[in-house]
């Protein structure tokens, strides 16, 4: 039975640490953390997640028929757990889907739209700066998924905030509307910025928030997943680099 975690990342340049249902705390700077949604099934969020549900200290969901989620609250039923699946679904909600039933299970966070469910709607990923000083550049990227099952389009954007109120975008993609002949999910998108300028003080939040709303087309809608999501807190050139920047530009112009 998996529960809430909170880890520490070990301070060694290029390690990897690999979390699903875990609570997302940047400790150390130089390290890449990686939420893959491994054992994930489409059970809700709580605050003390049991297996399957996602970490509510960690995510929010926004839009959905039976209300918005919040951080910290316990959301497991209805349109925040509608379990999991590989193929299309009809009911609006959260889900986790499976993106590559080839494989054993590859879980990922999606959601069906719906009239009244996620158009418009958010995912945001809540990021906590413990390391000890304030975090001025991340790295960031993650895996889009959509299974183009129906005749409708919908925008999925991705955005960054240090308030969780003014966002600005990192990047943003709109389904095809023609639903494809023979529709299985596709890895569409893997965005991804470095050096992200983002000043988050020690204990402060960074917040990665994906949205959707509809474009155009009607009836039912595309699903869509993400997975693989990456954040690494990038250190800070050192003053003695700077200062051997200075006279390595000071020998230059001499010769």
């Amino acid at each position: 039975m998996k529960t809430k975690l909170t880890f520490t990342l070990l301070a060694t340049i290029g390690a990897m640490v690999t979390t699903s249902q875990a609570s997302l705390v940047i400790s150390s700077l130089d390290t890449t953390s990686t939420i893959d949604f491994t054992g994930f099934t489409g059970a809700g969020l709580a605050p003390s997640p049991a297996a399957g549900q996602l970490d509510s200290d960690t995510w929010r969901v926004l839009g959905l028929s039976d209300g918005d989620s919040t951080f910290g609250g316990t959301h497991t039923s209805g349109d925040f757990a509608r379990g999991s699946d590989a193929d299309g679904v009809n009911t609006g909600g959260g889900d986790a889907f499976d993106v590559d039933p080839s494989a054993s299970v590859n879980a990922t966070l999606g959601v069906h739209g719906a009239g009244s469910d996620f158009t418009p709607g958010s995912f945001t990923l809540r990021i906590q700066n413990t390391t000890g000083g304030t975090v001025t550049g991340w790295n960031l990227s993650y895996a889009l998924y959509v299974l183009n099952n129906e005749a409708r389009s919908n925008s999925w954007n991705w955005s960054w905030s240090t308030d969780d109120s003014s966002y600005t975008p990192i990047s943003t993609y709109t389904s095809v509307e023609a639903a494809a002949g023979s529709p299985a999910w596709s890895n569409v998108e893997n965005p991804s910025v470095s050096n992200l300028n983002a000043s988050v003080a020690n204990n402060g939040f960074l917040y990665l928030q994906w949205s959707s709303d509809d474009v155009g087309g009607s009836n039912n809608r595309d699903e869509f997943a993400i997975d693989n999501i990456s954040v690494t807190a990038v250190p800070e050139p050192s003053a003695a680099l700077f200062g051997g920047l200075g006279l390595l530009a000071l020998l230059r112009r001499r010769r």
